[in-house]
């Protein structure tokens, strides 16, 4: 979501009690946050660490899915040696990664704007090792790590990539893509159409190359409510799309609590884009 990290490191120093480490993978295909837990577990532990001590916060949590034994088993390996550093393994649901469903799986408490009302802030794993790298060599971001993958790619892999650098660039460097495959920024639920003039940015974490398919044609829709059930943020996102004009009904539906999942989208038996 690109939020400032250091607009969250300020509201640390004023009554937070808990740091959640996000470490699941907010979409799928996406690996990225495993990678950069994988390679540099022992520095995102100890910077994990420094936070507490810097901002006094009494504990940390790392949230895991239960399904990733393999991330799991390298994060209990070094775990002993920071005790106030734990693992919350969350179930392997979607969107899990998403900082409101995630607080209220491990803490069981909601907040109404930002999780700060609940003592509680969230970093994930590719924050925390920015910071890591700010604090122990002061630098910033100008490279990161990269999930490039999808049936249209070659050869799919996490790659550690400078910011900037053209992303047909990068997949030239893979083996190049199929033909008749289309291009997405970040995943596949909340990612959207790229062409080969995207650059990576801080706040890219995927690239996925998928085979082009015929778009499917749109319907009316069906009012069969799948949208409004599959919600995480229990909105009714057929009367929002239905009363986009309507501002005084808008406040009542709540639009500004979506997380832009893309969940209303995927379920729709009509077709429709409903996220956009």
């Amino acid at each position: 979501a690109a939020f400032p990290g250091n607009v969250k490191a300020l509201s640390a120093m004023k009554n937070v009690d808990t740091l959640i480490a996000n470490a699941c993978e907010c979409e799928p295909y996406i690996t990225a946050d495993h990678t950069v837990i994988m390679e540099k577990c022992e520095d995102i532990l100890e910077t994990i660490d420094d936070i507490l001590d810097i901002n006094d916060i009494d504990e940390a949590i790392i949230a895991v899915k239960e399904t990733n034994i393999e991330l799991i088993n390298k994060i209990n390996k070094y775990l002993g040696t920071y005790l106030r550093i734990k693992i919350y393994e969350v179930p392997n649901l979607y969107p899990m990664g998403w900082e409101r469903m995630l607080i209220k799986e491990i803490k069981k408490v909601e907040y109404d704007k930002l999780p700060i009302e609940k003592g509680i802030i969230v970093n994930n794993a590719a924050t925390i090792y920015a910071i890591s790298q700010a604090v122990k060599f002061d630098k910033p971001i100008i490279e990161r790590i990269v999930t490039f993958t999808g049936e249209g790619l070659k050869k799919p892999q996490n790659v550690l990539v400078k910011v900037g650098t053209k992303v047909s660039e990068v997949i030239k460097f893979l083996g190049g893509k199929y033909k008749n495959s289309i291009v997405i920024a970040n995943g596949p639920m909340m990612g959207h159409l790229a062409d080969d003039d995207l650059v990576v940015t801080p706040d890219l974490n995927c690239v996925l190359i998928l085979k082009e398919n015929k778009e499917a044609l749109t319907k009316e829709c069906l009012r069969c409510g799948k949208c409004s059930s599959i919600c995480p943020a229990n909105l009714c996102p057929v009367l929002i799309k239905d009363n986009v004009s309507d501002r005084e009904m808008l406040k009542k539906l709540k639009p500004e609590l979506c997380s832009e999942c893309g969940l209303c989208t995927y379920i729709c038996h009509s077709k429709i884009d409903v996220r956009e």
